[in-house]
């Protein structure tokens, strides 16, 4: 499937500037390294998701210190927990997965670690790793909590993660969103209200599907080539990306 920009940023979280910005490093590292089906790409950009705030970091915020002389990521030499902190959009942490990423990418991390802050190479040292350590694999098994702890080493941060992964599988048409209509309420509501209002339709934001809720969605459907039924489906839901 080829991705869009809407569905990355429902999928990630993150505005539309940052989905524009990062559409193209993630599709071609998702192209790269075998991250192919929609199940894939929704495992994969909810776990990118949740360890980048969003597509919002691509350098860990600590000073990395507490990195400092672990062997376990090849931190041997004196100011290696700093020097190779958590970058990239999956966190690539360590002299010894600095020197892994650089040698499949073919860029000398080690003597410029930086580099994984560019968006290229953030998105593709994040896929690499993804197939590296057999996410593919558990992806289509299903097994997301082992994805996690590959990632992790725990399960830090699971419940997000899974809320991303919802999210993200939504939008890639792999789990439908339920029909919202009139006696409807709630956040679905309010959201597909504020959804209306930002593309021009005049509607209350109250979070209850009322008369003038169903007459602004009929109004979009119709001005978009939508079955105008006032009737929030999976088509129309997917149109104003809720």
């Amino acid at each position: 499937m080829t991705l869009t920009a809407p569905q990355l940023a429902a999928a990630c979280g993150c505005s539309g500037h940052a989905a524009r910005r990062w559409l193209g490093p993630l599709v071609q590292a998702m192209a790269r390294y075998g991250i192919d089906t929609p199940a894939r790409q929704a495992d994969f950009l909810a776990q990118v998701g949740h360890e980048s705030g969003s597509l919002a970091y691509v350098e860990e915020i600590a000073s990395g210190a507490a990195y400092e002389g672990r062997k376990d990521l090849g931190n041997t030499q004196p100011g290696d927990g700093q020097r190779f902190k958590g970058r990239g959009l999956i966190q690539i942490t360590g002299r010894a997965n600095y020197a892994a990423a650089g040698s499949a990418l073919g860029i000398d991390l080690l003597a410029n670690p930086e580099r994984l802050e560019e968006p290229e190479f953030a998105a593709l040292s994040a896929a690499w790793f993804w197939r590296s350590k057999g996410l593919n694999e558990l992806s289509d098994l299903g097994e997301f909590d082992r994805i996690t702890r590959r990632i992790n080493g725990g399960t830090n941060g699971a419940a997000d993660r899974w809320e991303r992964r919802k999210r993200a599988r939504t939008a890639l048409g792999l789990d439908a969103p339920p029909a919202l209509r009139r006696g409807d309420s709630g956040p679905g509501v309010l959201a597909l209200q504020k959804a209306l209002a930002a593309r021009g339709v005049r509607v209350g934001a109250d979070g209850v599907f009322g008369p003038a809720t169903e007459s602004a969605l009929v109004v979009f459907q119709a001005s978009h080539g939508l079955v105008a039924d006032g009737i929030a489906g999976p088509q129309t839901r997917r149109a104003l990306g809720v």
